[in-house]
């Protein structure tokens, strides 16, 4: 609807490409690490890599190439090969990251996970509670309300320190 009408049956492809984006913007802080650290090399390989997963599964999921019996309607197969690429590309510049740069995971990635959760979980009750059906004004008041809900839920955890925000700008070498 927000769309238009023609894009009224592709929630799902939409939902499986916000799965994509998730696993792109994961990636996004450890690409700055690689570029950093002036290892172009693994960068480019990792995203050859995720290329040819792109491609392997356009031509495995949109029908008629090899699974035309698969029931698989061809922009949701489109998307599931994006969001294979995408983790795919997330896991392998994870790996480069830890195995070349030694960035560990996060010990607080937890609280960013129930962090997101408890933003989820407030929009989709605000949704059923309110029997709120979905339009731009609607999208953008709860883009604003999981921002809120997001920051609240890591303040109240007290992972937004200061020094949190000054480790990733030395790591990112903001200063440079």
């Amino acid at each position: 609807i927000l769309l238009g009408t023609e894009f009224a049956g592709a929630g799902m492809t939409v939902a499986i490409l916000a799965g994509a984006g998730f696993f792109t913007a994961m990636a996004a802080p450890h690409l700055t690490y690689l570029i950093k650290a002036n290892r172009v090399r693994e960068f480019t390989r990792a995203a050859g890599i995720s290329l040819l997963v792109l491609i392997a599964g356009l031509f495995l999921l949109v029908p008629d190439y090899v699974i035309s019996n698969g029931d698989i309607n061809g922009m949701n197969g489109a998307g599931i090969a994006m969001l294979a690429s995408a983790v795919f590309g997330y896991g392998i510049i994870r790996y480069y990251t830890w195995k070349i740069l030694q960035c560990k995971l996060h010990s607080r990635i937890l609280t960013h996970l129930f962090s997101a959760a408890i933003m989820i979980v407030v929009i989709n009750f605000a949704i059923w509670y309110f029997e709120i059906s979905i339009g731009l004004a609607w999208l953008l008041v709860f883009a604003a309300v999981g921002t809120l809900v997001y920051g609240l839920a890591l303040y109240l955890s007290g992972e937004m320190l200061k020094k949190d925000f000054t480790e990733f700008k030395n790591l990112s070498g903001a200063d440079d």
